[in-house]
């Protein structure tokens, strides 16, 4: 099987293909600093019965993707591809720095010029940050751009206010009240809502960019919160494992 591995900020994704099937997925918490045991630990207690043949990582987390790389190494005995601008993207950028640009962000772009045929494409990811994937009609990766996610700005509030409780995604209701008199649907609507509607805002914007209409692909454990409590535009299609695929492509690509 084909192992592809999403390394977030607070996540770390697993997907294991039997050749472009995906299989098995499943989603890990996993902090920046955690040792190469805890690791070792977490493989154990789910992925035992797996038998890997080839892997790639694809990453955001510097200090995370060296132990990834050590362990996933020993426990599967493979060589893991790390998802970088060293290797061959098979995107047309339009930027002065390609080796800025996330990995996970490169799989979103890849996959999507690969899966959809419709252009221009803009594709959203909605996880610990927002992020928008523009693609041109000629098929150029025109850039996009990036907001904190729903959980981190919940989060903030949390945290950096005295009064405001802690809260998170699981206890969103289907009906959010706008104007609230109760302080959690005050802060979902202020978050979540207000999210929704930014993303709707800035399709717009880029789209007034473009000169027309795009093709929307979603993406991300948050997403379906974004698609819901917008109200003018609807995502056209979501696909919960662009990224996985995309490193899959990538890795196919360049082995």
């Amino acid at each position: 099987m084909f192992l592809a591995v999403d390394a977030g900020n607070t996540k770390v994704t697993f997907g294991f293909f039997n050749g472009d099937i995906l299989k098995h997925a499943e989603s890990v918490t996993c902090p920046a600093n955690a040792k190469c045991s805890d690791i070792e630990v977490m493989l154990k207690e789910r992925f035992t019965n797996f038998v890997v043949e080839d892997c790639m990582i694809s990453s955001v987390v510097d200090e995370l993707t060296e132990n990834l790389k050590n362990v996933i190494s020993e426990f599967f005995s493979v060589t893991p591809m790390v998802l970088s601008y060293k290797l061959n993207y098979g995107i047309n950028f339009i930027s002065k720095h390609p080796e800025k640009c996330g990995a996970d962000r490169v799989a979103n772009v890849y996959a999507a010029l690969k899966l959809y045929k419709q252009r221009p494409l803009i594709v959203i990811d909605s996880g610990s940050a927002t992020t928008f994937e523009v693609i041109d009609k000629n098929d150029v990766f025109c850039g996009g751009l990036i907001m904190p996610g729903m959980e981190l700005q919940l989060k903030a509030l949390g945290e950096k206010t005295s009064k405001l409780p802690s809260l998170n995604l699981r206890n969103v209701s289907d009906e959010i009240n706008i104007i609230s008199n109760d302080t959690e649907e005050s802060i979902y609507a202020g978050v979540v809502v207000a999210h929704a509607q930014a993303v709707q805002g800035l399709l717009k914007l880029c789209e007034e960019k473009l000169g027309e209409k795009a093709y929307i692909v979603g993406t991300g454990g948050n997403i379906k919160f974004v698609d819901k409590f917008m109200n003018e535009r609807k995502i056209d299609i979501i696909n919960p494992s662009l990224t996985l695929n995309g490193i899959r492509m990538i890795y196919n690509l360049n082995k």
